[in-house]
């Protein structure tokens, strides 16, 4: 015990984000008392599982990719509630083990019943654990820390280590965890979570293109969960060199149309959702952030370029993406339950992101400066700038999408 030191007594002191030291998240919270365990167990699990590197002795998890990066989760959950979705995943973990073993056989030569499983009971020595002898799923440990009672109250002590508990750095992460997604482009690597990696430009590209990253077994639908729909449940803590960038959360409703096709049939998914994500980002690039560019500009000629107007105008762009990326999933997902092709479904999204381009225009330019001396005049010609670009780059879904509006309403007036 001589080279434990640095006693914390207080749960914030064990789980603490890495911030600035001005941060408002102070030391000392939470006292470890012991009719209080549980709130210790939270904190040490975080600890062991989820920090990234923090200097020399402190090393992060072997289920993530370096040191500076997060420990993401994705997993399916059919039934709501912890004690369900806690069933569920302990199911599918214990069906999916002999696919499990097998693929650890594979990578490391054959080697058959990894004998550590919690990784707190081997010695802990200078030297890591290798790989090939630490069980995919056992419960792992990062830091070397000590629980003990003095004067009373508990205290956790603190050690540093010369090494990583796991030699798995070579792997970058990609070590059976079956809840972290691999990304599969120049190589394989476990998923970094970064600020947008949950919004609608990146996570569908994680979800559904197998050339570009494989989803982990809980997050894959049980044969018998596939005509089934589902919520996909997924969170990360993006992180990085000394810092930490926020906790991302997303939970997506999936149809069982789309729950079956998760597992295997995603071709269609992916494709779709590209165009999806094509068509949002040229309705906001070009046409809703032009038109409040103009409106800023206020003249006949616009300095497109100019910078300071596209300052004055992110946050609007910004509150536009920001609605795109509530309704993406849902319309996209409607557009597969529906049984829609590729060009009806885009028809119906270039629809809806113009609509939302109209309501949202005059709601921003009330927040926005003018170069021109009437208000009104200037929302007019940002008007004309959006109806003209939309128009430019969406003429021949948005003739599509009155023509069906039209025969709906002959249908209707007919009955």
């Amino acid at each position: 015990m001589a080279d434990f030191k640095h006693g914390s007594d207080a749960a914030q002191d064990i789980d603490v984000l890495v911030t600035a030291r001005h941060h408002d998240e102070k030391a000392g919270k939470l006292p470890l008392r012991a009719d209080e365990l549980d709130t210790l167990i939270y904190a040490l699990i975080t600890l062991q599982g989820w920090t990234p590197f923090l200097g020399a002795g402190n090393y992060n998890s072997m289920r993530m990719n370096g040191g500076f990066s997060s420990r993401p989760q994705f997993r399916l959950a059919i039934e709501r509630g912890s004690g369900a979705e806690f069933r569920r995943d302990v199911e599918v973990l214990t069906a999916g083990l002999g696919r499990i073993a097998d693929e650890f056989r594979l990578r490391h030569d054959g080697a058959d019943k990894p004998e550590h499983r919690l990784l707190w009971l081997p010695l802990w020595d200078d030297a890591p654990l290798p790989l090939s002898c630490v069980h995919p799923l056992a419960l792992e440990v990062s830091r070397r820390v000590r629980l003990i009672e003095r004067d009373g109250t508990l205290q956790l002590l603190r050690a540093g280590s010369k090494s990583m508990r796991v030699d798995a750095s070579i792997w970058n992460g990609d070590v059976l965890d079956p809840w972290t997604p691999i990304l599969v482009i120049d190589g394989r690597k476990a998923l970094s979570a970064q600020p947008d990696t949950l919004g609608y430009r990146e996570l569908p590209g994680l979800l559904f293109s197998r050339n570009k990253c494989e989803l982990p077994l809980l997050a894959l639908p049980a044969e018998h969960e596939r005509s089934r729909s589902a919520k996909l449940i997924v969170q990360a803590l993006a992180g990085g060199k000394g810092k930490t960038n926020g906790l991302l959360q997303r939970e997506i409703s999936m149809p069982a149309s789309v729950t079956r096709r998760l597992g295997h049939e995603v071709v269609d998914l992916a494709r779709r959702s590209q165009l999806f994500v094509d068509r949002a980002s040229e309705m906001s690039g070009k046409v809703f952030r032009s038109a409040l560019i103009q409106f800023v500009d206020g003249s006949d000629d616009v300095d497109w370029k100019n910078k300071d107007f596209d300052r004055a105008t992110r946050s609007a762009v910004d509150d536009y993406e920001r609605d795109v990326d509530e309704a993406f999933f849902p319309e996209l997902f409607r557009s597969i339950d529906a049984g829609h092709d590729d060009q009806l479904a885009q028809v119906h999204w270039v629809q809806w992101l113009y609509t939302l381009a109209q309501r949202r225009l005059p709601v921003a330019t009330e927040a926005l400066p003018t170069r021109s001396p009437s208000r009104p005049f200037a929302l007019a010609r940002a008007e004309r700038v959006l109806h003209g670009g939309a128009r430019k780059h969406f003429g021949t879904w948005l003739a599509q999408a009155r023509a069906e509006a039209q025969n709906e309403d002959t249908t209707e007036s007919t009955r």
